[in-house]
């Protein structure tokens, strides 16, 4: 559900499409990488420099184990 469909047209955001899933961070950050990849897609460099200074920059999902989260395990 992460991947964009029919060349990039259709886009699902939400928390149920987040490693966070049934948090509202998950909700979040879905809609954040949903409106970033519109935006990539529509060559909008200028609006996305706006939405990183207005709400940050989004690092990947934390899917793998950091080394932290080794060391708990």
């Amino acid at each position: 559900m992460l991947t964009p469909e029919f060349n990039g047209s259709l886009h699902f955001a939400g928390e149920c499409c987040s490693v966070h899933h049934g948090w509202i961070v998950g909700a979040l950050d879905s809609a954040y990488n949903a409106v970033l990849s519109i935006l990539k897609q529509a060559g909008a460099h200028d609006k996305i420099k706006q939405m990183e200074t207005t709400w940050g920059t989004l690092s990947a999902p934390d899917v793998a184990l950091t080394k932290m989260s080794k060391q708990l395990v």
